[in-house]
Order: C-alpha cells, then sequence, then structure tokens
C-alpha cells in the first residue's frame, strides 16, 4: 500500500518564470494510463465526505495495482494520468506525499509517475547521503550553509508544476514553504522503458527555469535483466530565446559486477563546480565528483 509522507514543499500559483512560448511542455507518455474520476454533484456534507474517500480509495487501489505490475516485471506504465478530479482530491495530492510517486501539474490535470516504492527511496536516500559526502570531499560542508538539499520540493513553469527526485539549492537563497527557488542540480529515477519522457523532463528543467537549474541527473532502472544507466545531462548552446541544447556529459551502464562507460572519458561523475554553486570557482576549489564506487553501492540497492 502507498506510504505517505509528511506534506510537500509546493510553490504558489504565479511563482513561476515566464517563458515566450504557447505550447504547453505537459508532456503524456503515449503509453500512461488513465483514471477518469465521476463528476460529483453537489449534495450534503456527508455523501460529498464519503465521494472524497472513494476517489482517494480509487486511486490508491490503481496506483497499487501499477506497481504490482513493476514489481512483478509485467510490461506496465509508470505513468498514470488522473483526469477530472475534484479540487479537493487535487489539494489532498499536492500536500501529501506519497513514496515512490512524483507529479507533473497543470490547471487541469495531474501526471504520476510511480516507481516501487523501495526501490525508488532507497536510491534517494542513499543517494542523498553519498552526495553530501562527496560535497564535504571538496571542502563544501553542509553546515558551512552553502548548499541545502531541497528534496522534492516542487517547481513551477510556464504550463505546469512538476517535482524532480532530489534537488539542491546554493546559498544564499531564501527558503520558504510557499516559494521554491529553482535548483542548480536536480536528480530523477525511472525505468528504462521510459527513457523518450525523461528526456523532456530534462528538456523542461533547463528551460523554464531561467538558467538557473544546469545539470540533471538520471538513473535509469532496466529490470530483467538488471542494471542502471546513469546519465549526467547539462545545458548546451542557446538554440534560440525559448530553448537550449541539450548535452549528454556523462552515461554509465552499473550491474552488479561492473561499471561501464558508455559516453564520456570518466568512469566517475564530475559535478562543475561553477554549475553547481552558481559562482565562479575559487582557485584550488575541486569539482565534485560521485565516484564509481558510490554509484555501485545506491545501484545495488535496486538489483
Amino acid at each position: 500500500m502507498p506510504i505517505f509522507g509528511p506534506p510537500r514543499d509546493f510553490c504558489e500559483r504565479g511563482s513561476h518564470i515566464s517563458l515566450p512560448s504557447t505550447e504547453s511542455d505537459f508532456h503524456i507518455p503515449d503509453d500512461a494510463e488513465r483514471l477518469t474520476l465521476s463528476t460529483r454533484r453537489r449534495t450534503t456534507k456527508r455523501v460529498e465526505r464519503i465521494q472524497r474517500e472513494i476517489d482517494r480509495l480509487t486511486l490508491t487501489r490503481k496506483i497499487e495495482e501499477i506497481v504490482r505490475k513493476i514489481d512483478t516485471n509485467r510490461e506496465t506504465t509508470q505513468y498514470l494520468l488522473i483526469t477530472n478530479l475534484s479540487d479537493t482530491l487535487r489539494d489532498y495530492l499536492l500536500n501529501k506525499k506519497i513514496d515512490g510517486v512524483r507529479l507533473t501539474v497543470d490547471d487541469h490535470n495531474i501526471l504520476l509517475r510511480i516507481m516501487p516504492s523501495m526501490q525508488h527511496e532507497c536510491i534517494i536516500s542513499d543517494f542523498c547521503i553519498l552526495f553530501a559526502d562527496s560535497m564535504s570531499v571538496a571542502g563544501l560542508l553542509r553546515r558551512s550553509d552553502g548548499w541545502r538539499g531541497t528534496g522534492a520540493a516542487q517547481r513551477k513553469g510556464l504550463h505546469c508544476a512538476k517535482e524532480p527526485d532530489f534537488s539542491i539549492v546554493p546559498k544564499p537563497h531564501s527558503l520558504s514553504t510557499t516559494v521554491s527557488p529553482w535548483p542548480s542540480f536536480i536528480i530523477e529515477i525511472g525505468l528504462s522503458e521510459s527513457e523518450c519522457h525523461f528526456h523532456k523532463d530534462v528538456k523542461w528543467w533547463f528551460d523554464n527555469s531561467d538558467h538557473n537549474t544546469g545539470l540533471v541527473l538520471l538513473f535509469k532502472v532496466h529490470r530483467e535483466p538488471f542494471w542502471v544507466d546513469v546519465e549526467l545531462w547539462s545545458r548546451g548552446l542557446q538554440i534560440n530565446s525559448q530553448s537550449d541544447s541539450l548535452v549528454l556529459k556523462q552515461s554509465l551502464r552499473v550491474t552488479r559486477d561492473e561499471v561501464t562507460l558508455l559516453e564520456g572519458s570518466s568512469l566517475d561523475i564530475h559535478l562543475d563546480y561553477e554549475i553547481l554553486m552558481r559562482e565562479a570557482q575559487p582557485s584550488r576549489q575541486k569539482d565534485i565528483i560521485i565516484t564509481q564506487q558510490m554509484l555501485r553501492f545506491v545501484c545495488e540497492e535496486v538489483s
């Protein structure tokens, strides 16, 4: 059963960066399952309360169904599109964190990206610890107030809002529960079958953040046989006033036994200091390195 955690940190309407574009970037994967909830008529408060519970139960069961399919390696999607949802259910989803689930939201729909909770949360929790270790090795201790992990805090773009799996914001930046500053670095975790949609997600972060998000790290889990492709994406040359090109800086395949280089020049992930911290790199300051040993440790948790 989905595990519900503390409320999300999501931002107010109107706090987004405006871009000169009229085309929505709320992308719906072709294989996404759809859940259209029944239209509810206004009635007594007691009946409305029962109807809300029915909608929540219907949603919970649908998420559990998709998780079971993923866990048993059956061919399935990891995306669920919810339409015709009430304001009450919408607020419920925005304010409740469901482990293994991330949201993309516009004014009418909510798209859920679903991962098996244990796999998903293990990668996130292990990576957060090892990332903090890597920052410390580079002399960027968290207690020095140089950066702040902002988790899955939702960011609002021009057409929709999106949640990463993990994000950091370099400081000084004021943090609040209503307006979330754009992260410099995020990670997203998903199934390898969703590769096309994940690359659209990468583009979304770069296009909507007004150049604030500069690094995206993807963990793409292949279930049978098991491996994890780890990709580091960076912003490239600006194509036009609306969009930047995407650059795949590194790509590694992590199996139970080894790490293989697919793209780039190193088996370690190198995070550029100036992009990560949004400031000129001081002399003798090292870049941040996620070692291949760290990647193997993280990925072993889902094997």
